[in-house]
């Protein structure tokens, strides 16, 4: 049961344990992690960022890189839990935090708003250009199209280009703080994935040649 003071409310997650706050100002909603499992400091933090916010001497989200990466991410999947997502989507997303991100980063400020814009553009990109390319492309090729060899090319082409950057950001940010990663997986699987595609230009190539 939440306890309201002063505006604003502190409610204890069920799954994580840790304390969160809730507020309104000036039309937006506030839903932040105080990170801590302690009523006591909860409270403590709650005030004072609920202070600061309403004086303008602070804003919530200048907050958010000093919060330990475990309360970000059961307040993410708290937001996200069933019936909003699939009970196995949310059991995925909850074995992915606890395998994948916490065993690297334990601090959100390892995980800055350059790096998290950088990789939304990579993700959106995929949406948007990269996977319509090369559905079309598959169908054009399986078709036998001379539109889709082209359109098929250029999907390749983006799939021999994107391993090499993760591999050569992998291979750079190896002395940079706060990044600790196995790369035993990425020399694996990243150059298959470009030997494949650099694979399928040179046949796509080869087909165009004999039908000229």
């Amino acid at each position: 049961m939440g306890r309201s003071t002063q505006g604003f409310r502190i409610t204890k997650d069920a799954r994580s344990g840790i304390y969160k706050l809730r507020f309104r100002h000036r039309g937006r909603r506030f839903h932040l992690s105080t990170g801590t499992r302690n009523k006591k400091d909860a409270g403590v933090v709650a005030a004072r960022v609920y202070a600061e916010t309403i004086s303008g001497n602070g804003r919530p989200t200048e907050r958010v890189a000093r919060r330990p990466l475990d309360a970000v991410a059961a307040d993410w999947l708290d937001a996200i839990a069933p019936p909003i997502v699939s009970e196995d989507t949310w059991k995925y997303d909850l074995e992915f935090c606890r395998k994948k991100l916490m065993p690297h980063f334990r601090h959100m400020e390892l995980i800055t708003e350059v790096g998290v814009a950088f990789w939304y553009g990579f993700a959106f990109a995929d949406l948007v250009v990269y996977i319509p390319l090369l559905a079309i492309g598959l169908i054009g090729h399986w078709r036998r199209r001379p539109w889709g060899r082209v359109i098929f090319a250029a999907a390749l082409g983006i799939t021999v280009y994107w391993p090499v950057v993760v591999l050569a950001a992998a291979v750079d940010a190896r002395d940079a703080s706060g990044w600790v990663i196995d790369e035993t997986p990425f020399w694996i699987v990243l150059p298959t994935i470009a030997a494949w595609a650099l694979w399928g230009l040179l046949r796509i190539a080869r087909a165009e040649r004999l039908a000229q």
